[in-house]
């Protein structure tokens, strides 16, 4: 797979979107009406699969915005200050300036995006075997509500 400039030097886990269901805040994000109501950016993101072995990989993922905006300038300064994006009943206050927090730093379904990953692996009794913390490239495959998740678990 070709992969876009910038991209080459992370744990690449945009393969998994074949086998991945990946699961997003239950909220509205603009753009995407059928998922919620609420939110405008996707900033985490899960995959669970059943391995050869019979035990599980989960992975979490949370958008790296790191990658974006470095350290000690104004930017980081003000996020710092802000610590997250504050939801009102009539407005937003952003940490980040909204091209950052709702497209560049957003895990918008079909799209590669830089996140920081944890990825374990679990015996059927949720014992720990293996952990794996990385810097990645993943490509969600769909943003769900967790209440549409619980449906698709229930429906098998």
């Amino acid at each position: 797979m070709d992969r876009p400039e910038g991209f080459q030097r992370f744990t690449d886990l945009q393969y998994r979107s074949s086998w991945c269901v990946f699961l997003h805040s239950p909220t509205y994000c603009e753009g995407y009406p059928d998922i919620g109501i609420g939110c405008q950016d996707i900033d985490d993101a899960l995959h669970a699969r059943v391995l050869p072995n019979g035990n599980y990989e989960v992975g979490v993922h949370i958008a790296d915005v790191t990658h974006f905006v470095k350290p000690n300038n104004p930017m980081d300064d003000e996020a710092t200050a802000r610590g997250t994006t504050v939801y009102l009943v009539d407005k937003r206050i952003d940490m980040l300036p909204m091209l950052l927090g709702t497209d560049l730093c957003s895990l918008i379904p079909y799209v590669d995006r830089f996140a920081f990953s944890v990825i374990w692996e679990l015996t059927p009794d949720a014992q720990i075997v293996n952990v794996n913390f990385t810097k990645s490239a993943i490509r969600s495959r769909e943003a769900f509500s967790y209440e549409q998740a619980q449906i698709r678990i229930d429906d098998r």
